[in-house]
């Protein structure tokens, strides 16, 4: 696949080293090991010198030859990645072991997030995510308004008389950017994120109301000091955890002690209840409800409760169950 562009903040901290330094934190920023996995060697010595060459000669620093580069790649990656020979009609100089990251991550671990907004192809045939890259929501937003949505600046950088309702609309409703705020004039705008059709096709909107619809899209913020702890293209495992309150049970697993004792007492209760109202309800719509009016003023109030304990206890839930049908009889 073709190998990104790395983020600016990324290149600056990237160009402050030295050889070969430079070379290895670029590789381990955007690459990662993968002993199925394989690049060519033009293909990585190209994306190097492509990233760096024009900027290091600017600043008359030499760049890591294309031989040591190779040979620093194995370096770097000393467990897995080797120099080799693909075998062919057409040989193929590869490093093996490697593979690129889903997302680069910066110096020190933390992986950057990628802007998903639908863009066309270059050739203009089809359409393809952004693939810009961010640290945080605010430059990703700032991004989307800029680049994507192209949203006007405000001539003055004065803050507007017109702040946005609705929960969180002004903290990020005009973002500040390097040549100030954004305009709230009303646009014809549409929202290309992925999956999403809340603005579908275009529509007349203030920005202001499309940045509270916007900021929902964006990744959260990756913890300060956080690192991969596993490769980026390993997926962790969907699992959904359940709770339960455990209440005493004999030698066999059924419920016992006190807790038993009180749910029989008020299935009993419910009962004699619902069996008292029918003797002694003499009005004819009474006589209809079974005494339900009766059970209900004096279980109505805790039925929630009831259906709690029913749904986290197992070992009580048959008893409760037993109970809340004689409620709801």
């Amino acid at each position: 696949s073709e190998i990104p562009p790395i983020p600016a903040p990324l290149l600056d901290a990237l160009l402050a080293l030295e050889e070969p330094e430079r070379s290895s934190k670029w590789l381990r920023c955007l690459f990662e090991e993968d002993k199925d996995e394989a690049i060519t060697q033009i293909a990585l010595w190209q994306a190097y010198q492509a990233r760096f060459a024009h900027a290091v000669d600017n600043m008359g620093r030499p760049l890591l030859p294309a031989a040591e580069f190779i040979k620093n790649v194995s370096t770097t990656f000393a467990e897995k990645a080797a120099a080799q020979v693909q075998a062919g009609p057409v040989q193929k100089f590869i490093i093996k072991g490697i593979r690129l990251r889903d997302a680069p991550v910066d110096l020190t671990g933390r992986p950057y997030q990628k802007c998903l907004w639908t863009t066309p192809t270059p050739d203009g045939t089809g359409t393809r995510p952004c693939g810009a890259f961010f640290m945080e929501p605010a430059e990703m937003f700032t991004h989307i308004f800029s680049s994507h949505l192209r949203v006007p600046k405000a001539a003055s950088p004065s803050p507007s008389p017109h702040t946005p309702s609705g929960e969180g609309a002004g903290e990020i409703a005009e973002p500040k950017t390097e040549g100030g705020k954004f305009t709230n004039d009303e646009g014809t705008y549409r929202c290309l994120w992925p999956g999403c059709t809340r603005f579908r096709n275009p529509i007349q909107i203030r920005p202001a109301q499309l940045a509270a619809h916007i900021k929902i899209h964006l990744p959260p913020p990756s913890p300060l000091g956080a690192s991969a702890k596993q490769p980026s293209w390993v997926s962790p495992a969907l699992t959904q955890s359940f709770s339960f309150l455990s209440t005493p049970v004999d030698e066999r697993g059924d419920a016992a002690g006190i807790p038993l004792t009180a749910v029989l007492v008020l299935r009993n209760l419910a009962r004699n209840l619902r069996r008292l109202g029918r003797e002694e309800e003499e009005r004819e719509d009474e006589r209809e409800n079974g005494g339900g009016r009766m059970v209900a003023r004096y279980f109505g109030g805790v039925k929630g409760e009831l259906w709690f304990v029913f749904a986290h206890n197992k070992s009580l839930a048959s008893y409760l169950g037993d109970l809340l049908i004689a409620i709801a009889e």
